[in-house]
Parts: structure tokens; sequence; C-alpha cells
């Protein structure tokens, strides 16, 4: 299953991976050198189930020019 906006959560070897690789993407210091510095986050509903994924990127690359800051993946199911 490809999880479309989730920083390649679905490709992950384990949550933990995926994890260290958003916060190293989140530092401009360790960010990967083919993507831009960005935030992700969980949507989640009005209790804790996770609807979704957030990301707010602090600069565009060329790949991202016409797609702007923000990105998003939310589940079918919760649109």
């Amino acid at each position: 299953m490809v999880i479309y906006g989730s920083a390649l959560l679905d490709q992950a070897y384990s949550y933990e991976d995926w994890l260290e690789s958003v916060i190293r993407n989140a530092n401009p210091e360790t960010v990967n050198l083919n993507w831009a510095r960005t935030d992700t986050c969980f949507a989640v509903d009005g209790g804790e189930e996770i609807v979704g994924i957030i990301d707010l990127r602090h600069e565009l690359n060329d790949f991202l020019q016409d797609l702007g800051n923000r990105g998003y993946s939310i589940r079918s199911s919760c649109r």
C-alpha cells in the first residue's frame, strides 16, 4: 500500500526508522540532500485516531516549486 505524503512511512523498515528520518529531515543540518526541510505531523480526529499526515515545508526545491509549502494526505474514509 502506498501512503502518499507520508515521508516514505510505507517503505520504512520500522516506525522507529521512519521517525528518525522525519527528525533528520526537519533539521537544516541533517536534511536529506534530495528533500526539502519539512516538519511532518500526524493528523488526528477528535479522539486519538490517526487520519492522515501533514507536511509543512520550510523551503522548496525544484520538484516542489509547483506543489507548495504544505502537503497532506487524509485517509479516504475520513474525507
